[in-house]
């Protein structure tokens, strides 16, 4: 569930339609349910829930520059953490922590009857902790696709992008470059957009174990 301003939104404008340099502040909350889960041959293995519940927080900002161009900046925070240690050399999940912080930008590309497509970039500095699953350790970029669609009270999203990371073995998984994609939906409440949010991101695998 979300409650801030809206992470898909491609058009930034007044209440008389006109274009307009935004500058906005918000915040997303996040509960996943085993969002990091150890697999053999697509069976979860005993006490193989390294993340089990999760609860983020997100805090936001972002910033019109001039008429086009869409800045901003988010700041994770693991409020709540709870897994399991399926091998004794693998650091316990830590129940808080700041996590990778994000910037990036966005301009428009088409905007026409209450449709809009523009490019973005979203850049990841590790900034969270690694052993406590909060950060990959490295930086990565997500070059994407935004499109968008405006029905009065409501907005609509979706994004299609290329996570591009460096390949390299963590404690128990291997990153590498990946596609993303993610819808959301939103309804205006005042200054305030509420809505939910679904993210797809592939699983990595690590000597035989699918994690994710």
């Amino acid at each position: 569930m979300l409650v801030e301003w809206h992470p898909l939104r491609t058009r930034h404008r007044n209440r008389r339609g006109r274009r307009r340099s935004p500058r906005a502040a918000g915040l997303t909350l996040s509960w996943a349910s085993a969002p990091l889960l150890l697999r053999q041959n697509g069976t979860p293995i005993p006490g193989g829930r390294i993340v089990q519940r999760q609860f983020w927080g997100f805090a936001g900002v972002s910033l019109g520059v001039g008429r086009r161009l869409l800045l901003d900046v988010s700041m994770p925070v693991a409020l709540y953490q709870s897994g399991s240690q399926p091998f004794s050399d693998l650091a316990r999940t830590s129940a808080a922590g700041i996590g990778d912080v994000r910037l990036g930008a966005r301009v428009p590309l088409l905007e026409r009857n209450g449709w809009g497509l523009a490019a973005a970039a979203e850049v990841w500095v590790p900034t969270g902790s690694q052993a406590a699953f909060m950060s990959d350790g490295s930086v990565r970029a997500l070059p994407k696709l935004v499109g968008s669609r405006d029905l009065g009270l409501w907005h609509l999203g979706a994004e299609l992008g290329v996570l591009l990371r460096r390949a390299r073995d963590l404690v128990i998984t291997r990153t590498s470059d990946a596609v993303t994609f993610a819808a959301a939906g939103s309804r205006a409440f005042g200054a305030f957009r509420v809505g939910p949010r679904a993210l797809r991101t592939p699983p990595v695998r690590w000597h035989g174990y699918l994690a994710g």
